[in-house]
């Protein structure tokens, strides 16, 4: 069965709106104006809810366009469209800058204050090259500045993608140089080796003490064998003591460098997680930019009134 197509009664509102608002300009401004030809910029998607409107931003997007059709950009491209036919009208052909004159001499603006419609002319000159100017302007704006910005977005959103897959990439290796790691050492062996360390370290620090008055004594006293063998098993002690200390005192080092190492990967993984949630915001915003109507549409191309 044959489906019916349907167009949903806002949209038909809106485009009688915007009619009756081109309608409204008198019949007079349109003929002294010329030809007019008429784009409609939306101020507001139709999609998104009234917490994702930016008000601001729909602002200065209303305002750019006619820069934008005035732009180099746009008028040189209009101006080699189509083997540059306009270059060779008698209206541009002696002209150094045509450019510059389009520039100087195109009327571009909205209906009113708040008309989505933005209308483009060239008053004073013939009606047919007027004709001819204008809807080339505007085909070149609709496809430099309209067409190959939803290009380069697309683009963007590529970028990206490619930008998400290499920093997901390099979270992985962080994540499995994580595992291998095993999570750090325990705070609980790290206190364990430093309680140690103080012992040693206490004891030391006794048996320096029991040494220097041994050889206290001994300098008072005349030489004594069982002295001497007392003195040389204190210093044997004590180089024992230095030496476990000195172990300990590495393995203690080496835990604080080991646990700084995974507490950097730590850091650096949330970071990674942080940047994958922006990206990934990012992409659906533009992604779901990308499915909603332009921004910038057509509504009427200049023709012989």
């Amino acid at each position: 069965m044959r489906r019916s197509s349907w167009i949903p009664a806002s949209v038909v509102i809106a485009a009688i709106g915007l009619l009756a608002a081109a309608q409204q300009e008198p019949a007079s401004t349109r003929s002294s104006r010329g030809p007019i030809a008429l784009v409609r910029v939306a101020m507001k998607p139709s999609v998104l809810g009234d917490g994702a409107f930016d008000a601001a931003e729909a602002t200065r997007f209303r305002n750019a366009q006619p820069s934008l059709l005035r732009s180099d950009l746009v008028l040189l491209q209009a101006l080699r469209m189509h083997n540059s036919r306009l270059k060779n009208l008698p209206l541009l052909r002696d002209e150094k800058d045509p450019a510059a004159w389009l520039a100087d001499h195109l009327e571009i603006g909205y209906l009113d204050g708040d008309s989505e419609l933005l209308s483009i002319s060239l008053p004073g000159v013939d009606p047919n090259a007027a004709i001819e100017i204008v809807n080339t302007v505007v085909r070149s704006y609709l496809q430099e500045v309209v067409d190959n910005g939803i290009n380069n977005e697309r683009q963007e959103v590529q970028m990206l993608k490619t930008e998400r897959a290499a920093r997901d990439k390099a979270l992985s290796n962080d994540a499995d140089q994580m595992h291998k790691l095993g999570g750090g050492v325990s705070g609980k062996q790290y206190d364990l080796r430093m309680a140690q360390l103080k012992e040693v370290a206490e004891d030391q620090r006794l048996l320096a003490r029991e040494l220097r008055h041994l050889n206290l004594t001994a300098s008072l006293e005349s030489g004594d064998s069982n002295q001497k063998k007392v003195r040389e098993q204190l210093e044997k002690d004590l180089a024992d003591l230095q030496s476990q200390r000195k172990e300990l005192q590495e393995e203690l080092d080496t835990i604080t460098c080991y646990n700084s190492e995974v507490e950097q990967l730590r850091r650096r993984i949330r970071h990674g997680e942080s940047q994958l949630e922006s990206l990934d915001a990012e992409i659906f915003r533009r992604e779901l930019t990308l499915k909603l109507p332009p921004r910038v549409t057509l509504w009427m191309m200049a023709e012989v009134q």
